[in-house]
């Protein structure tokens, strides 16, 4: 018997009503959030034997020796986490506790004027609070290579120690994982005994 004839705009229809769906149904870190064809899961991780937050599960941690070839500057981030691919990047810097300016605004700010100083052409966005911790948050776009970067830069304070997390995606990437990004922000805390 023959199959009857369907238009092939409809099958990717349904395909793209299938995704909508996802998107919909899974957008919180605690249920997981579809993106890039899949349901990316979180889990609570601790980092730097400071804080614990809500991670990929699928993230990694990178190589030295790629870390060297990313961030040629010897200043790069002390703990990096990536995916895989190597094309979505978290890092981690942890700074002592004898700083003399322990607001977060004052020194997100600061860190905005020096980099947009060092490296013209940078786009901006503007300095914003994180919700639930003491914590600012700017974002930027950057060419690195051959393609655009999309950055998100936070810095907090914990236990009297300024954090810096810096995260990048491919240009492309930066409306699936801006939103998530800002909502792993707000689960940073002070580490528990369980996560070291």
């Amino acid at each position: 018997m023959e199959k009857p004839y369907r238009p092939k705009f409809l099958d990717k229809e349904i395909i793209e009503q299938r995704r909508e769906k996802l998107k919909q149904q899974y957008t919180s870190l605690e249920k997981g959030v579809y993106m890039g064809g899949k349901i990316r899961e979180f889990e609570r991780q601790g980092v730097l034997n400071l804080v614990s937050m809500r991670l990929p599960t699928d993230f990694i941690i990178m190589l030295e020796e790629y870390a060297q070839i990313k961030y040629t500057s010897s200043f790069r981030p002390q703990h990096i986490i990536t995916t895989p691919n190597l094309n979505v990047n978290m890092g981690f810097s942890l700074f002592p506790n004898h700083l003399k300016d322990k607001d977060a605004q004052r020194v997100s700010l600061y860190t905005k004027d020096v980099l947009s100083s060092e490296e013209l052409g940078l786009d901006f966005g503007m300095c914003t609070k994180v919700e639930n911790i003491d914590g600012y948050w700017f974002d930027f776009r950057n060419h690195a290579m051959d393609q655009d970067m999309y950055n998100i830069f936070l810095v907090t304070f914990i236990k009297q120690k300024m954090l810096q997390v810096t995260f990048n995606c491919l240009i492309q990437e930066q409306l699936d994982w801006k939103p998530v990004v800002l909502q792993m922000f707000e689960t940073i805390e002070p580490i528990k005994e369980e996560y070291r």
